[in-house]
């Protein structure tokens, strides 16, 4: 079932230790999305002319 909603199945040391793992990767994401936040506040008081948002 696993190789059906994902791509690649990673085994991760003892049991349990997947957890640990995603509360890292959790907070790696939310990381990078207040860093990108921050800097698009500091664009906008900076007065600089964002054209577009870049989409990925």
């Amino acid at each position: 079932m696993l190789k059906i909603i994902g791509f690649e199945i990673v085994h991760v040391a003892q049991p349990g230790k997947a957890s640990i793992l995603k509360v890292v990767t959790n907070f790696l994401a939310l990381t990078n999305l207040v860093a990108i936040g921050e800097a698009l506040m500091v664009s906008k008081k900076a007065v600089l002319m964002l054209v577009k948002p870049m989409t990925l």
